[in-house]
């Protein structure tokens, strides 16, 4: 079975709507007798922007996007939190997106927000969490080294695996390379690529895979900064 790897673009927007003025002649004060006309522009507001997220699945070998997909953005991502600039809305509270409150499949978000009189730019963090179900992680580099050949797909250090397949493969090296002791089959005795992962030379095998947990990292959230004006 040929596997085929596709992208997810995503893609951030920020538009801004200008003030809008009240436009009118008002009367001034009399001055010698005379009432003058004078013109006021009045601004009924300071303008609102908007941010929004929007994410294409991208076929990797054509490089556009792909039409026959029925995944969407929110098929990958469960929830994102966006943090507002403190100086221009001090106190505020995190804003949350989450794909199960959202209800139909989406190709994204967006958020709007009134403007602040003086302020021309304001930072945003954006934190994206993905819908990962089973948890998957992050190998450390020595125990990718080890087992990446037992690993499917294997595709590069910076991938991220679930803890089934994890276990599976570590399994498959050790009985390849015939780790068990042969007068102590609980234990597993390291070959010198093991005792660089897990730092000692055997193991009882009820520990091992409690030594294996220190060497995953959990994927955690996606975290970019934006300065917007």
């Amino acid at each position: 079975m040929q596997m085929i790897r596709k992208t997810l673009k995503v893609s951030f927007y920020y538009s801004f709507v200008p003030s809008v003025k009240l436009e009118g002649e008002v009367r001034a004060a009399p001055n010698e007798g005379h009432a003058d006309q004078v013109h006021r522009s009045e601004l009924l507001d300071d303008g609102e922007w908007t941010f929004r997220v929007e994410g294409t699945i991208i076929d990797g070998n054509k490089n556009a996007a792909c039409q026959s997909t029925a995944k969407k953005f929110s098929h990958f991502f469960r929830k994102a939190i966006l943090d507002l600039d403190d100086q221009l809305y001090p106190g505020s509270n995190p804003i949350e997106w989450s794909s199960f409150r959202s209800g139909d499949d989406s190709d994204g978000f967006s958020i709007t927000r009134p403007g602040k009189k003086g302020f021309q730019t304001h930072r945003l963090r954006l934190q994206l969490l993905r819908n990962q179900s089973p948890e998957r992680f992050a190998l450390s580099p020595d125990l990718f080294n080890a087992i990446s050949p037992y690993l499917t797909p294997n595709c590069g250090p910076d991938d991220t695996f679930v803890k089934a397949d994890i276990s599976f493969a570590l399994w498959q090296y050790i009985k390849e390379k015939d780790l068990m002791k042969t007068d102590d089959c609980r234990v597993i005795s390291h070959d010198e690529v093991l005792q660089r992962v897990f730092e000692c030379h055997e193991q009882p095998i009820h520990a091992i895979m409690g030594s294996l947990q220190t060497k995953l990292t959990p994927v955690g959230p996606t975290v970019i900064d934006f300065t917007l004006q």
